[in-house]
């Protein structure tokens, strides 16, 4: 599937390279995250490019490289450090690359929809637990794992020809996590983003 998906995208921008109706732009924002149960949300924040090619009047294809980082804290986990056992404050913070694809629908000139498929692969996990006024910080990736795959859909508003603004809410098929060390805390991925763009 990862290297399907990885071998779609290549394809499309390919196409974009060579295609007359295509542009080209960067886009960041801010987002909020939900892994796992009973858990916060913590601002993380994304960025990364596009291709934008056109398929009709008002359809286009989208896919996209973003960096994102992504956090959630909860109250009273159980923390595993150095062989023992602590009930404490815990925040896990992921840092991943995704993969949407996405179909952009303009209803009008300036508003559009989207929606897609969206794959993400870790880069880095890192988990803080506060025990009695101590933190530790500990590295976890090892306990989730490397894909996520899921679909997304939002909208947004275009200023001009360069400058638009767009939320998008991924939400994620596939387990993050596997792992008896964190099933009780993870399961399914969901990300709400709310992001600037720039067409060149």
């Amino acid at each position: 599937m990862k290297k399907i998906f990885v071998t779609i995208v290549v394809v499309l921008f390919s196409l974009g390279v060579q295609g007359q109706e295509t542009k080209f732009g960067i886009k960041g924002g801010t987002n909020l995250s939900l892994f796992g149960n009973d858990v916060t949300s913590k601002i993380g924040f994304q960025i990364g490019g596009f291709s934008k090619i056109k398929l009709t009047k008002k359809c286009y294809l989208q896919p996209e490289i973003l960096y994102i980082e992504q956090s959630v804290e909860r109250d009273n986990v159980t923390i595993v450090y150095q062989g023992l056992s602590y009930i404490g404050n815990g925040a896990v913070k992921m840092s991943s690359v995704y993969v949407p694809v996405v179909l952009k629908y303009y209803p009008t000139k300036s508003v559009f929809f989207e929606s897609g498929l969206q794959a993400g692969f870790l880069l880095a996990a890192k988990a803080k637990a506060l025990d009695l006024n101590k933190e530790y910080e500990m590295d976890v990736q090892n306990e989730f794992n490397k894909v996520d795959f899921g679909f997304n859909f939002g909208g947004g508003y275009e200023f001009n020809d360069q400058l638009s603004a767009a939320v998008r809410y991924y939400v994620g098929i596939t387990k993050i996590a596997n792992s008896d060390y964190v099933k009780d805390f993870y399961n399914r991925n969901s990300i709400f983003t709310l992001s600037v763009a720039y067409t060149f």
